[in-house]
Formats: C-alpha cells, sequence, structure tokens
C-alpha cells in the first residue's frame, strides 16, 4: 500500500552557495541556515537511515550537513586540505548504541575525518601516507567503531575509530589506487576495487 505521492520528479529543495553580500546574514536569519553550503563541486553525498540529514563533500575542502526535509544548512563540520573523497554515516546512526553518533570524511590529503555528530566537532583524524579515495563503516554493533579506507598508494587499512590506531593493513593491489570499497553485511568480508583491473576479496579474521 502506498500512503504518499508517488514520485514526481519535482525539485523539494535546492542547496547551493550564495555570493557573500549585504544580504547574507538576512537570508541566514530568514532560513535558519547556519552558514553557506560548499562553494565547489559536490563529490560525494550519503544519506542516514534513520534520520532526514545528509552529508556532503566538496573539492572545496569542506563538509557539510543539511536536513534534506526542512531543506537547511545545520552545520558546515569543517574543512580539510585537499579535495574530499567519500562522506558516509556511520551504519548504526541514532541506534543508541554507543560510538555510532558519527560521520566520517575522507579526502586527498589522506586524512580520515571523524566527526561527532552531538557535537559538531573533530572525535579523532585517521592519517594515510597518501590520498584516500573510499572508505566504509562496519555493519555490525560488535564492530562498530571499526572503518576501513582505500588508500592511494593501495594499501587497504582498517582502523579503531576510538583511538585512531590502525589495527591491520591488507596488501594486494600493488601500487594502484583502491578505487571501491564495500563489507558484507555480517562483517566478514571486504570487497576491494582499483586500478589494476582487480577486486579482491578479503576474509576478516
Amino acid at each position: 500500500i502506498i500512503d504518499s505521492d508517488p514520485f514526481s520528479g519535482k525539485k523539494k529543495h535546492s542547496f547551493k552557495p550564495l555570493e557573500s553580500n549585504d544580504n547574507t546574514e538576512y537570508y541566514m536569519n530568514k532560513t535558519g541556515n547556519i552558514g553557506l553550503y560548499h562553494e565547489s563541486g559536490i563529490n560525494c553525498i550519503d544519506d542516514c537511515s534513520t534520520a532526514p540529514l545528509l552529508i556532503s563533500g566538496s573539492s572545496d575542502h569542506s563538509v557539510c550537513l543539511i536536513n534534506y526535509e526542512n531543506g537547511k544548512v545545520l552545520q558546515k563540520l569543517g574543512k580539510h586540505r585537499d579535495s574530499v573523497e567519500y562522506v558516509q554515516f556511520n551504519k548504526l546512526y541514532k541506534q543508541e548504541i554507543k560510538y555510532t553518533n558519527y560521520a566520517s570524511s575522507s579526502s586527498l590529503d589522506g586524512i580520515i575525518k571523524v566527526w561527532d555528530l552531538n557535537t559538531g566537532k573533530i572525535r579523532n583524524e585517521l592519517e594515510h601516507d597518501d590520498g584516500v579515495i573510499v572508505h566504509e563503516w562496519f555493519n555490525t554493533e560488535k564492530n562498530s567503531n571499526l572503518i576501513v579506507s582505500g588508500c592511494m598508494n593501495g594499501i587497504i587499512y582498517i582502523w579503531d575509530s576510538r583511538n585512531a590506531k590502525s589495527i591491520k593493513q591488507l596488501r594486494g593491489h600493488g601500487k594502484c589506487i583502491i578505487q571501491s570499497l564495500k563489507i558484507t553485511n555480517d562483517d566478514k568480508y571486504i570487497i576491494s576495487g582499483g586500478d589494476d583491473s582487480i577486486a579482491m576479496v578479503w576474509k576478516v579474521e
């Protein structure tokens, strides 16, 4: 049973940069937006499965949190030192489990920033030796604090986001850039794809 209007294809909200001028403060006060949106191309967006939230990353190095129901930019979380390539909410966000009210962003600056969405501040930074194209949170409650990342140096890292420690490195793609990562729902396997035209399946032990 469909109890809502079918998809109409009509735009509900538009999030776009504003020119900073005399009308900017008036707009912010009127709409409730706390700041300006991205000022350059948007590279990545993730949606929250339990709340009407989107997190987005841009080539202007910034990360933004928005509410797509009311059309408000909730927070410009902060900036990296280079283009933001991937963003993601913790898979168990808002399920009243410890270490789940977080989101993350990875960048060509080699850093994954873990954002505490309760405070809007950085909880930890996961530092790599090269740019990070993609990362994924693990799926289960047992591993809710773990992140896997794919680096431009061809190495796959598994991190504990609580202490920013790398607990394992997976090597097999040579020095080819890791472009894609997925974790099975039971967290037993990681699948990686790189510029070497190879997909690898890793058993998580």
